[in-house]
C-alpha cells in the first residue's frame, strides 16, 4: 500500500490529555499507520517511499468515527422492507403497503419493516391485525415501531408464532394486548417480539450483503470508519464475509444472549482479539423504551400511576447472567433506559466486578437515558463505560415532558458523566435514529427538540463542547471496545483511521446539520474523497 501525506490541515488529535489542535498542518501514512506528524518537509522525509499528497485545502483532520451502538442489519434491510417512518397519519402507512406490494411481485415470505410511531400518529388505535390484515392478507406481516420494542403483525404472523390466542401464549397482557375474546389485538411488545422473531424468514445472506455494501458507501461519506452492532450472528458472518472481501472498516460485534453458551464453549473473551473485527460483551435488554413507554422507571410515568415501564429480566437472573458470563471472561452489554433499569444494571455490573477475578472485564452499560443522582458516585467508581446515543434526545425531549415530568432532571445528563470522569462513547442506535454522527454532535451541543434551531435547549447545563462531542465518536469509541491503544486518536503509531471535515470554527452549530466528510480512510485505505 502506498504512503500518503496529507497536508494543509487542522489537525485534530482528540487524544485523552488534549482536545484541542495539533500545531502541525501534515500527517504522513504508511503501513497503515501514521508514520508522522509534522509540516510537510518532516513527513516527506519520514516517507520510505514516494509518497501521495493530498491537499486538504484547510479542513479539519480527526479520528475516523466509531458509531459505538447500531443494529446495521436492520439498517441495511431497510432499502427492501417497508418502512414507515414519517408516517403520521393512517392513510399514509396504508399508502406505503399498497405501494410496497406494487413493487414487490411477488412479496416476501415475510413482510418485514419498521418506523410507525403511535406517538406521532393521527390515530394510533387503528394500528391492529384487522387494519393489517386488510393490507397484506395472503402473508404474514410484522412491522417493528420506531423504537424496535414493539411489534405490529397481522393475524397470520401471530398464528404462526403462537401468539394469536394470547391468553394461552405464556406471555403476560402488557407484552400481548389481548381483546375481549382473549385474542392478540396486534401489537405485541418487548420479549413477545424476541418469541416471533424465531418464526421469521430471514434474507438471503447474498440479498443482505448488497443491502450492507450500499450501506457502507453511505456511511464512509459521513466519515464513519467503524461501528458496533448488537445483532444475530448472521449479520455479523456477513459484515465479517465483506470484510475479507475488501470492504474496509471496523466491527465490534455484541453477540445475543441466545449465544452466550456457545461462546463459553468456544472459549471466546470479550474484546480479546483486537484488530477488524472484534467480539465484545453479550448483549442483555433489561427494559424497554421511552418511546413505547417501557422503560423501566423508580416512579411511575406521569398520569400512569401503575405504569412502572417493564423490567425485562429479574434482579436474580440478571446477577446469574453477569455471574456466569464474568466469569467465562466475557462482558455483559446491557440495555438500560430507565433510572431503575439503569440502577440495577449498575448495582449488579459492580457486584461482578468486586468479586470476579478479572476486574478489568469491560462491561458497558447501552443508552442510560435517565440516572438517579445517588447512582451517579457508585457508576464513577464502577468502570462501566456508557455507550450513549445522543440523536434519541431530538425525539425524546416531548416524550420526557409528557412522561416523565417529575423525573425529567434524572435524563440525558451527558455533562454530569463527563465531569465524573466516567467512560462513555456516542453512537446511533440506527435504524431506530440516523446513522449520521453530525446529528449526534448537533444533539450534544445544542439539546433541541428535532433538531430544530428555533427550539428552546433541554437542561442546557448538560450540554457538552463541539470537541467533546467529536472525542466521543472517536476516542471515547475505542474506549468502548478497549482499543485506545491502537486506534481513535490521531497519533504516531496509531492506525491510519482518519477523516477530513470542513473547519466548524466561528461557525454556528448549525454548520453540523449539513456537515459530511470529504475524506475517509481506514486501515491506510481511502473509502471515500470528495475534495
Amino acid at each position: 500500500m502506498k504512503p500518503y501525506i496529507l497536508t494543509n490541515a487542522h489537525i485534530l488529535p482528540l487524544t485523552d490529555a488534549c482536545l484541542g489542535f495539533a500545531k502541525a498542518d501534515s500527517i504522513l501514512v504508511q503501513d497503515k499507520i501514521i508514520s508522522a506528524i509534522g509540516d510537510m518537509s518532516q513527513c516527506r522525509q519520514a516517507a520510505k517511499s514516494t509518497a501521495e499528497v493530498i491537499d486538504l485545502d484547510g479542513r479539519v483532520l480527526l479520528p475516523a468515527f466509531c458509531d459505538s451502538h447500531t443494529h446495521f442489519a436492520e439498517l441495511a434491510k431497510r432499502r427492501f422492507q417497508l418502512n414507515l417512518s414519517g408516517c403520521t397519519q393512517v392513510w399514509q402507512i396504508q399508502d406505503a403497503a399498497m405501494k410496497f406490494r406494487e413493487i414487490n411481485d411477488p412479496l416476501p415470505k415475510w413482510i418485514l419493516g419498521d418506523g410507525w410511531d403511535a406517538n406521532l400518529l393521527d390515530h394510533p388505535q387503528m394500528l391492529d391485525r384487522t387494519l393489517l390484515d386488510q393490507l397484506f392478507p395472503d402473508v404474514p406481516a410484522a412491522i417493528f415501531n420506531k423504537d424496535y420494542h414493539a411489534r405490529w403483525c397481522n393475524t397470520l404472523a401471530l398464528k404462526i408464532s403462537g401468539l394469536l390466542d394470547a391468553s394461552q401464549s405464556g406471555f403476560a397482557q402488557d407484552e400481548v394486548p389481548r381483546d375481549g375474546n382473549g385474542l392478540a389485538t396486534g401489537i405485541i411488545y418487548e420479549d413477545a417480539t424476541l418469541h416471533l422473531q424465531r418464526y421469521i424468514s430471514q434474507p438471503s445472506d447474498a440479498e443482505l450483503a448488497k443491502a450492507m455494501r450500499s450501506q457502507l458507501s453511505h456511511i464512509y461519506s459521513l466519515g464513519i470508519g467503524g461501528f458496533h452492532t448488537m445483532e444475530e450472528s448472521y449479520s455479523a458472518n456477513v459484515l465479517k464475509a465483506l470484510q475479507a472481501e475488501g470492504e474496509s472498516f471496523r466491527l465490534v460485534w455484541h453477540f445475543p444472549l441466545q449465544d452466550l453458551d456457545l461462546m463459553i464453549e468456544n472459549k471466546v473473551k470479550s474484546y480479546q482479539e483486537q484488530g477488524s473485527f472484534i467480539i465484545g460483551g453479550v448483549k442483555l435488554f433489561l427494559d424497554g423504551a421511552l418511546g413505547s413507554r417501557t422503560a423501566a422507571m423508580l416512579q411511575p410515568y406521569t398520569g400512569e400511576e401503575d405504569n412502572y415501564g417493564v423490567l425485562r429480566l429479574t434482579e436474580e437472573d440478571l446477577a446469574s447472567i453477569i455471574h456466569k458470563a464474568s466469569s467465562a471472561d466475557i462482558a455483559c452489554t446491557i440495555h438500560a433506559i430507565g433510572d431503575y433499569a439503569t440502577h440495577l444494571a449498575i448495582k449488579h455490573l459492580n457486584n461482578a466486578r468486586l468479586t470476579a477475578s478479572n476486574k478489568r472485564l469491560l462491561h458497558r452499560i447501552e443508552h442510560l437515558q435517565a440516572i438517579a443522582p445517588y447512582d451517579l458516585a457508585m457508576l464513577e467508581q464502577s468502570g462501566i463505560h456508557c455507550s450513549l446515543q445522543p440523536v434519541h434526545m431530538a425525539a425524546d425531549i416531548p416524550l420526557i415532558q409528557k412522561h416523565w415530568r417529575d423525573t425529567k432532571h434524572r435524563c440525558y445528563r451527558w455533562a454530569d458523566l463527563d465531569k465524573c470522569g466516567i467512560p462513555f462513547s456516542f453512537g446511533s442506535d440506527a435504524p431506530i435514529e440516523s446513522i449520521n454522527p453530525f446529528l449526534g454532535i448537533y444533539t450534544a451541543i445544542t439539546r433541541r427538540s428535532y433538531l430544530d434551531p428555533s427550539l428552546p435547549a433541554f437542561l442546557p447545563h448538560q450540554a457538552l463542547s463541539v470537541n467533546k462531542a467529536l472525542w466521543a465518536y472517536t476516542h471515547g469509541a475505542a474506549l468502548g471496545s478497549g482499543s485506545q491503544d491502537w486506534r481513535g486518536s490521531l497519533e504516531v503509531g496509531k492506525a491510519a483511521d482518519i477523516i477530513a471535515i470542513n473547519d466548524w470554527c466561528g461557525q454556528p452549530p448549525e454548520f453540523f446539520l449539513q456537515a459530511k466528510s470529504h475524506f475517509t480512510m481506514v486501515d491506510g485505505k481511502i473509502n471515500y474523497i470528495d475534495i
